[in-house]
């Protein structure tokens, strides 16, 4: 059965262990049924999205809490 699906909302990748559980996602119109092809033609990873340079540290209003 290794079907996944892939949430358009999240992006999150689910692989269910039962047929009933993958046909409520077949019938989800949230969910695609993914097969893994898009990591390989180079989409951007969702770290790379993230914003560079900005830790907790860097907040303001933020203590550091290490000392």
């Amino acid at each position: 059965m290794n079907t996944k699906f892939k949430s358009i909302v999240t992006g999150a990748i689910l692989e269910p262990n039962s047929e009933m559980v993958a046909e409520q996602l077949r019938k989800n119109p949230s969910f695609v049924v993914y097969d893994g092809q898009e990591a390989a033609q180079g989409d951007e990873k969702p770290l790379s999205k993230m914003k560079q340079g900005r830790t907790s540290e860097s907040r303001p209003g933020r203590r550091n809490r290490g000392s």
